[in-house]
């Protein structure tokens, strides 16, 4: 996700924008927020179109507050910044649409209202969606797969890292309020579940916006 991107993304956010930047490890970025007006004024198309940190732009997605609305069901599918009256639709939240299509289709649904948007390839490997830590349940997983559902014991390796995760089930109970059911049965046309997993060796989570794979290793 570009810098222009971000800022014109989330630009009602200010605050969002703010209080993620206004890190030590973000420094450089917010020196150049609070230099925009600047910076679009004098057209400086080499912070405007640079290439943000993917954990940045995640940061300030997640805490953003907008929904959005995919038809899966179309061809290609589309995302809109309001729910259309059709059939098969997900509510998706910025930071989802950021791991599966790109930061740069929230900006671009924020601004023309729709936007056509196209699944990563998966190349037969696991995309992480989310994931999250559960006190009460353990780790919270909600992967997309090419056909199969995981089987419960399978062992799931980093592509990126190399660490590994052995699937402990699928999550099949009914979810409240009716909307979130809605979403898990949304996901579910697309190929994407929600996995409790565990760690092997370690308690990291994996993280959203990289793959999976399944793996040979012993458990």
């Amino acid at each position: 996700m570009k810098f222009w991107e971000l800022t014109s993304a989330f630009r009602e956010e200010p605050n969002i924008l703010l209080q993620v930047l206004n890190q030590d490890k973000w420094a450089k970025y917010y020196n150049n927020y609070k230099r925009l007006v600047e910076i679009v004024k004098n057209k400086e198309r080499d912070i405007l179109d640079e290439e943000l940190p993917f954990d940045l732009a995640y940061e300030v997605a997640d805490k953003s507050v907008r929904e959005y609305w995919l038809a899966f069901d179309k061809q290609p599918q589309t995302l809109y910044k309001y729910k259309p009256d059709i059939d098969n639709l997900e509510r998706l939240l910025p930071s989802e649409i950021l791991v599966r299509f790109g930061g740069d289709k929230i900006e671009d649904a924020h601004e023309r209202s729709s936007t056509n948007v196209y699944p990563k390839p998966l190349d037969n490997n696991i995309e992480i969606i989310g994931s999250y830590d559960l006190s009460s349940r353990g780790l919270l997983s909600i992967l997309r797969t090419a056909k199969d559902i995981l089987a419960v014991d399978s062992i799931l390796s980093g592509i990126k890292v190399a660490k590994y995760w052995k699937v402990k089930g699928e999550v099949k109970q009914f979810a409240d309020p009716y909307s979130a059911y809605e979403k898990l049965q949304a996901q579910k046309k697309q190929n994407i579940r929600h996995y409790f997993l565990e760690g092997v060796g370690h308690n990291d989570k994996p993280k959203p916006g990289d793959f999976l794979q399944i793996s040979n290793r012993p458990k």
